[in-house]
């Protein structure tokens, strides 16, 4: 009763078990393959990525987010997500990265939505679980070490600040591993200084921005 799903199978004459639903997620985070989402800041909801968008010698290796982690209370498996269930946009509008496939995990309790792609540079990609209306936005802009949707100069003092441990000025490392090496220091700064100015093979990153979004602070 109460409106929950049953498993088929289960006599409700003596126990029932609730089947896993979107009110058991938990939280919901953005993974790439180049690190242990574990050991470091978990980038959920309206989180932006400031580090470089490719290798500094090869412009054709992107880097970036390319799959969303749901965490559950319980087992998601029975919940049969596939990549059907969900939608990607973009803002502002423009090219979005497709659905791949869902990857459930009953040790973990999670379900991963695979994108085929990293998602763009300089714009929010947005992930709509299409039955509930739950909406994800992950933000990607070099630079923007501040995380305030602009990448100026600014983000230099952002960043030294973070690395200096300044109280109340302390950033996650998706915001300060500029260059990607799952560590932040002075080469940091360096390389965001490079995202700015546009230096070796980087596009020119000074003054670009993301559009406000009405679920984001």
């Amino acid at each position: 009763g109460g409106g929950e799903t049953f498993r088929l199978g289960v006599d409700c004459t003596t126990a029932c078990v609730p089947l896993c639903s979107m009110a058991d997620l938990t939280g919901v985070y953005f993974d790439d393959d180049a690190i242990a989402p574990a050991a470091f800041d978990k980038p959920g909801h309206c989180a932006i990525d400031a580090r470089e968008p490719h290798l500094v010698t090869d412009v054709n290796v992107r880097s970036g987010w390319d799959r969303m982690v749901m965490e559950f209370s319980c087992d998601p498996t029975p919940m049969g997500l596939v990549s059907g269930d969900f939608t990607v946009r973009g803002e502002p509008a423009g090219g979005v990265p497709g659905l791949l496939s869902v990857v459930m995990d009953n040790i973990a309790n999670t379900a991963t939505v695979m994108l085929d792609d990293k998602i763009t540079p300089g714009q929010w990609t947005c992930i709509e679980h299409t039955v509930s209306g739950l909406e994800w936005c992950m933000g990607y802009l070099p630079a923007d070490a501040g995380q305030d949707g602009l990448s100026s100069a600014g983000d230099i003092n952002a960043l030294i600040n973070s690395i200096n441990l300044v109280p109340g000025f302390i950033l996650p490392i998706y915001a300060t591993d500029i260059n990607r090496t799952d560590v932040t220091n002075g080469q940091d700064i360096l390389r965001l200084i490079d995202l700015l100015n546009g230096a070796d093979q980087f596009d020119p990153w000074i003054a670009q921005s993301l559009p406000a979004l009405p679920a984001c602070p």
